[in-house]
């Protein structure tokens, strides 16, 4: 089918609808000056009898073409479907196309009526439906064969885990935490070192600035008792001097002279004190500086080793369940540092750090104790085992002695 066949309907659809919309606008806008006429003179409308039976006969033509065109809508909507779904075959089929289909209606009515295109039509499709049929076929035996090995799976596994003895079992769980307690302790021990080069580090950079604070005030101190000796001297009384009598003149000259000498003394003295002592005050400045910067850094370091300790406080829950670990580099640093036993008075004055290490030392500690209690109860076992075997070896031995004696005997 073409698609200017297919169009064509359309088209009519198109054309009679706006026909329809233009005559009701033009029915409305005259029913509207109609009334408008009316209200204008004052007269009321009047209906006779062929005017009614002429609305009628309007009304009941417009309804018919409502309807026809309701009609010819859904023919329009059901040959728009169908070109969608001829448009869908076309591009789908369009790889798979046999050559031999007609292109055109009337090449299609011909051929079809000359009998040539239904047995050629007939044969693909029964060839078609056996590939489709064999492959449901090879499908299904395919899934089967999935679904048999999944079970035979499930069967193996399941005999697996029954067969498993419980000494395997035994043994992989050991062989678990061995793997799971050597792991704890690399990265323990790695931990520990990041951990040393950083207090390393820390520690030389405050013995630094210690250095650099105490030459500061060494100086600062040598420049304050220069200072107060300064003034000490210059508050001291000056001793008198006999001068012979003067005549006014020359008097009054000394005087000039004299005041003029204490004045450049004065203006040297202090230009002294401002070379020495405001290079004093500046360097106080900078060491109080200084002070307040390593304050604020040891703090920072502090809050920093705190919250490392509360974060890894949880390790010493580790250590009664893993004992090895109790070796561990950083628990004996921690023993050797804050060390295993604490008096009363100490307490009192113990820092944050020494109590957030509490917890590792007594974890230590109780992991000590269930290292040794673990390895009597092994060597207690061991005893056990050995004993058992000397007694075995002494019954084999005589039974053996028994059986010579027998086949003496003999």
């Amino acid at each position: 089918m073409s698609s200017d066949a297919l169009n064509k309907p359309e088209t009519e659809v198109e054309r009679l609808r706006t026909e329809y919309l233009d005559a009701v606008e033009e029915n409305r806008a005259a029913h509207q000056r109609y009334e408008q006429a009316l209200a204008a003179t004052g007269d009321q409308p009047r209906h006779t009898k062929a005017e009614d039976r002429t609305d009628g006969v309007d009304s009941t033509t417009l309804l018919e073409r409502h309807i026809e065109l309701l009609r010819l809508q859904k023919q329009n909507a059901s040959l728009v479907v169908s070109r969608d779904e001829l448009e869908q075959l076309k591009f789908k089929r369009e790889a798979t196309k046999l050559e031999f289909l007609p292109t055109t209606v009337e090449e299609f009515d011909a051929r079809f009526e000359a009998g040539q295109e239904v047995p050629v039509l007939e044969e693909s499709i029964t060839r078609r439906v056996k590939a489709l049929e064999s492959e449901v076929v090879r499908a299904h035996h395919e899934a089967g064969q999935e679904r048999a090995k999944l079970e035979k799976a499930k069967m193996q596994t399941q005999t697996r885990v029954a067969n498993s003895s419980p000494n395997r079992r035994l043994h992989a769980i050991l062989a678990t935490r061995q793997e799971l307690t050597t792991w704890l302790e690399e990265s323990l021990e790695k931990c520990q070192d990041q951990q040393q080069g950083e207090l390393e580090q820390i520690e030389c950079g405050r013995r630094v600035t210690e250095a650099m604070i105490e030459g500061q005030y060494q100086r600062y101190l040598d420049a304050r008792k220069r200072l107060i000796a300064a003034v000490t001297e210059l508050r001291a009384a000056l001793p008198e001097k006999s001068t012979p009598k003067l005549s006014s003149s020359e008097w009054q000259t000394e005087q000039k002279t004299t005041r003029h000498q204490r004045s450049r003394e004065a203006a040297a003295l202090l230009n002294t004190i401002e070379k020495i002592v405001l290079p004093k005050v500046q360097n106080q400045s900078v060491s109080q500086a200084h002070l307040v910067f390593a304050g604020e850094q040891l703090q920072n370091e502090l809050g920093r080793t705190i919250n490392m300790l509360e974060r890894l406080g949880d390790e010493s829950q580790l250590l009664q369940a893993f004992p090895i670990l109790a070796r561990s580099g950083r628990f004996g640093h921690a023993a050797s540092t804050f060390g295993k036993q604490v008096n009363a008075q100490e307490a009192q004055s113990k820092d944050e750090i020494s109590r957030r290490m509490e917890a590792w030392l007594f974890a230590a500690e109780a992991a000590d104790v269930a290292g040794s209690s673990i390895m009597e109860k092994q060597l207690d076992q061991g005893r056990d085992a050995t004993d058992s075997v000397s007694r075995s070896l002494a019954e084999l031995k005589l039974l053996k002695e028994t059986n010579s004696d027998d086949n003496f005997m003999l």
